[in-house]
């Protein structure tokens, strides 16, 4: 067995966008539109927007974004 480096093993820890998008998904997202290349938007029912860059979809995500996204799709909008 082949031992991994700690930058390597944090890597694998990170959450695809595939499960991105499906908590948004499950949060109530509704698909808005999609930019042909660079990222697709997603309207959530508490008035939030979020934008998944489609761009790194076949990539590992890193960590902050992945909160940065999920706190978006708790906390309602506050004007």
């Amino acid at each position: 067995m082949k031992r991994i480096s700690k930058k390597q093993a944090e890597h694998k820890k990170r959450p695809n966008w595939g499960d991105l998008i499906k908590e948004v998904k499950a949060a109530g997202g509704i698909f808005v539109r999609q930019n042909s290349t660079s990222h697709q938007i997603w309207r959530l029912p508490n008035g939030r927007i979020v934008i998944l860059l489609t761009k790194h979809l076949k990539e590992q995500v890193n960590l902050r974004t992945c909160e940065r996204i999920r706190q978006r799709i708790r906390q309602p909008r506050t004007e």
